[in-house]
């Protein structure tokens, strides 16, 4: 089973690590989450009526496992979709461990722009 971490923000939000608490609505921004290949969310809160929706559209991880031999520590990539409440799309892919070469990393964090709002992303675990 895999389990992701995100952490979801507008740029002015700072980041609590509170449980998260679903509502109606979703989960308000800057809590972090948990999502399973296939499943979305929708995120909302800050100073403007904002909703960001998220999708786990595809999860893939060749990390060496616990306790084994490898030559290669391996990567954890996941790649969503986020779509605002005015139908803006953007898709993008986060990786953790061996992403590249010489590049590793237990987090990866970026900032995406969905329409005119950018919006902090991090994936915090695989």
């Amino acid at each position: 089973m895999f389990l992701l971490l995100w952490q979801c923000q507008d740029e002015t939000t700072q980041t609590s690590s509170e449980q998260y608490t679903v509502t109606d609505d979703g989960i308000k921004f800057g809590q972090e989450f948990s999502l399973y290949k296939g499943d979305a969310i929708t995120l909302y809160g800050g100073e403007a009526l904002r909703r960001l929706h998220l999708m786990l559209e595809q999860l893939n991880d060749s990390r060496c496992p616990a306790n084994a031999n490898c030559n290669h520590y391996g990567s954890a990539a996941a790649k969503f979709s986020a779509a605002n409440s005015q139908g803006k799309n953007e898709n993008i892919e986060l990786c953790i461990g061996n992403c590249a070469p010489g590049d590793m990393r237990s987090t990866h964090t970026v900032t995406l722009a969905v329409g005119q709002t950018n919006y902090k992303i991090t994936l915090k675990d695989v």
